[in-house]
């Protein structure tokens, strides 16, 4: 697990497993980012209202998702590990994902936000670019590939 460098994430993440102190969502929930922050996110709206209310109990200058920043990513790499309600045991299912947003924790810029949670990505496809600007695939729908 790492905070990846902050202003390099680029991309579409897909959550189609739970997030941190709400469970699963009862359908998938979108988030786009650019240059490490959101830019836009698309999914149960329900779930989602839950969740902004829940962030801003803790940081009421929180007005949305939008703007808000990767502190996490990780890929999953214990063949051990199963999807289950515990989402520390979820973080590490061998092909799957977890990221979190929010205060990194140490890890990377200290914006002083006062919110950290995880989302899971149960059959990520995941494609990095390296600093050569060669593509390389990490997993493929939930696979590891390296």
């Amino acid at each position: 697990m790492t905070c990846p460098i902050e202003n390099t994430f680029n991309g579409k993440l897909v959550v189609d497993g739970p997030v941190t102190g709400m469970g699963q969502p009862e359908s998938l929930i979108t988030w786009i980012f650019k240059n490490g922050v959101v830019t836009k996110v698309e999914g149960d709206n329900k779930f989602l209202s839950s969740l902004l209310s829940k962030l801003q109990s803790s940081n009421k200058r929180l007005k949305s998702f939008i703007g808000i920043w990767i502190a996490e990513f990780s890929v999953g790499v214990n063949d051990w590990a199963r999807f289950d309600d515990n989402i520390s045991n979820c973080e590490k299912v061998s092909g799957g994902i977890h990221f979190a947003m929010g205060n990194s924790e140490g890890l990377g810029v200290d914006r002083g936000e006062t919110f950290h949670f995880d989302n899971i990505v149960k059959i990520p496809t995941i494609v990095v670019t390296d600093i050569n600007g060669e593509k390389i695939s990490l997993s493929q729908s939930g696979k590891l590939t390296i």
